[in-house]
C-alpha cells in the first residue's frame, strides 16, 4: 500500500560547468556546496560550442524507501531537429532515504549549436515523475556577451574572498599585489573596496576594464582553462592569464 499523500517529485535542478565531492571546503565558497558537491553552477544554462563536459543537478523527493530500495532512471535529450538521444536508457540506482541526488556528467564536445531539451524520467513501485530541462549551446563570442550582460555588482557578494583576490591579481602591480596578501581578510575586503571605488571613479577611460568585463574573463578562463581536479584555477594557466589581461 502506498503511503498517504507520497507524491514522487523531481526539482531542484540545474546545470553546472563543474561537479566533484573531493575538494577542500576551506578553499571555496561554501554556497557552492550543495549535498556533499562542489558544483561551479551555470544559471543561464547557456554553454559554448567549445565545451566538452556540462552536469545537470537534480533532486529527487519522496522516494519509496525500505532495505535495498531502488529507483529507475532515463534520460534523453532532444535537438532543434526534434531528433532524440538516449543518453541513459534504463538505470536501476539504490536510494538510502526518501530524497537522493542525480548528478549526471553530459558529454557536448562537437555538439552543434542549438536549443537542446533534457527529459528526465524517475520511477519507483508505481510512482512515475518526469521534468524537462533546457540547454542551449551557442558560440564563444556569444557566452562572453550573455555572461556579461547578465552579470550585477551584487554577484561579488557570492564570491569567496580568494576569488575576490585573484579576479583583481592581474590589475595591481607588483607591490599592492605584495601588500594585499600580507592583509588580513579584513584588511583584503577593505583594500578591495577601495581598489574597485577608484576603478569605477576611471571608468571613463576606455583602457580600463569594468567590473563586469573583469568577472566575465575570471568565470571564462576557469571553466575553460582549469586543470584537471582543480577547479577555479584556469586565471592562474598561461592562456588564463593573457585571456584575463587581454580578453
Amino acid at each position: 500500500m502506498e503511503p498517504p499523500g507520497r507524491s514522487l517529485d523531481i526539482g531542484g535542478h540545474y546545470w553546472a560547468y563543474a561537479a566533484t565531492q573531493h575538494f577542500d571546503s576551506s578553499k571555496i565558497n561554501t554556497r557552492l556546496i550543495k549535498s556533499g558537491y562542489y558544483l561551479l553552477p551555470n544559471p543561464l544554462s547557456i554553454f559554448s560550442n567549445r565545451d566538452t563536459l556540462i552536469f545537470l543537478y537534480t533532486e529527487i523527493y519522496n522516494l519509496m524507501y525500505f532495505e535495498n530500495s531502488a529507483f529507475q532512471l532515463s534520460l534523453n535529450v532532444k535537438d532543434k531537429f526534434g531528433d532524440v538521444t538516449n543518453l541513459i536508457q534504463s538505470e536501476r540506482r539504490t536510494n538510502s532515504g526518501q530524497t537522493a541526488v542525480i548528478v549526471e556528467a553530459v558529454k557536448i564536445k562537437s555538439w552543434p549549436t542549438g536549443l537542446y531539451e533534457f527529459s528526465l524520467n524517475i520511477s519507483d513501485s508505481n510512482q512515475i515523475d518526469s521534468a524537462n530541462f533546457l540547454m542551449r549551446i551557442i558560440s564563444t563570442e556569444e557566452v562572453r556577451f550573455a555572461l556579461k550582460k547578465s552579470f550585477r555588482s551584487e554577484q561579488f557578494d557570492t564570491l569567496s574572498i580568494t576569488d575576490r583576490v585573484n579576479l583583481v591579481t592581474y590589475e595591481l602591480s607588483r607591490k599592492q599585489r605584495s601588500t594585499l596578501q600580507q592583509l588580513t581578510d579584513r584588511g583584503k575586503e577593505e583594500f578591495l573596496r577601495q581598489f574597485w571605488v577608484e576603478r569605477k571613479s576611471q571608468e571613463s577611460d576606455s583602457e580600463l576594464e569594468s567590473q563586469a568585463e573583469i568577472l566575465s574573463r575570471y568565470i571564462f578562463v576557469n571553466e575553460r582553462y582549469s586543470l584537471p581536479g582543480l577547479p577555479n584555477s584556469g586565471w592562474k594557466t598561461d592562456r588564463g592569464r593573457v585571456y584575463m589581461q587581454f580578453g
